[in-house]
């Protein structure tokens, strides 16, 4: 009685396969440049792992005896490497993305107008926290009769976020600190010098990702930032903390 079988395994990719599940032991891999793609395996059920530039396949197979399984790589469940990175004990320690997205804030300089504008953003996923540097730049307008100003922000952020998958949506609860040039600008018929401000922020906030395909993912934020800003009063200038709200939407890519 044969009690052996085969499983076949397409090309263009990297596999590794483990015997009962998939904490079970290795049995074989195959190269991407390797032209053997069947495999002459025990009868019983395997555990596949495919690796992709973005993202990993994995299921399982039954390979029974007198016969040879194909790989249906459709069949697999696709998981980003993000995701496998925070279920730690994996061969990745880390993944990056790089991310675009439209920016809407709140105003923080009494009398501007709201701000709005890019933001573009590198984060570094960790198994415990992720990482993120951005930069952002937005532009307010508001008139009256008299004046029409324009109120710009460029600022620089550093950010920490614990991150929580739930299926394919990951949510993501974060600290950030930051520093901004506030420059206002003024187009009348009298005198008005423009006005510079720097000031440093802290923020906490909240957001949703979703994977879309192939490691490119969409996301949505919310977040209460407070700023420290040095105002000019009558007789001297005195540091004051102004609050401001804001969001983001926009999407990514990871690998």
């Amino acid at each position: 009685m044969r009690t052996s079988g085969g499983l076949l395994v397409p090309a263009r990719r990297n596999y590794l396969v483990l015997r009962g599940g998939a904490d079970g032991p290795v049995v074989a891999e195959v190269g991407l440049a390797e032209r053997a793609r069947r495999l002459s395996l025990r009868a019983g059920r395997y555990f596949v792992v495919v690796g992709g530039r973005s993202q990993l396949l994995e299921g399982e197979v039954d390979v029974r005896a007198g016969q040879v399984a194909l790989v249906d790589e459709a069949a697999l469940s696709r998981v980003e490497y993000a995701h496998l990175v925070r279920r730690g004990g994996g061969a990745r320690t880390s993944a990056h993305a790089l991310s675009l997205g439209y920016w809407l804030r709140s105003s923080v300089i009494q009398g501007a107008s709201p701000c709005h504008g890019l933001v573009v953003g590198y984060a570094l996923d960790l198994e415990q926290i992720s990482l993120s540097a951005r930069v952002s730049a937005c532009r307010g307008t508001h008139a009256n009769e008299v004046v029409t100003a324009h109120d710009d922000e460029l600022r620089l952020d550093v950010r920490g976020l614990r991150a929580v998958d739930i299926g394919i949506v990951t949510v993501e609860i974060g600290v950030a600190a930051g520093l901004s040039v506030l420059h206002q600008t003024f187009e009348t018929l009298g005198t008005a010098p423009s006005r510079t401000a720097f000031a440093p922020s802290v923020g906490v906030s909240l957001g949703a990702t979703i994977e879309v395909f192939a490691g490119v993912f969409a996301f949505l934020e919310a977040s209460g930032r407070t700023y420290f800003l040095v105002v000019a009063t009558d007789s001297s200038e005195v540091l004051r903390a102004r609050f401001a709200v804001d969001g983001t939407v926009g999407f990514g890519k990871r690998w």
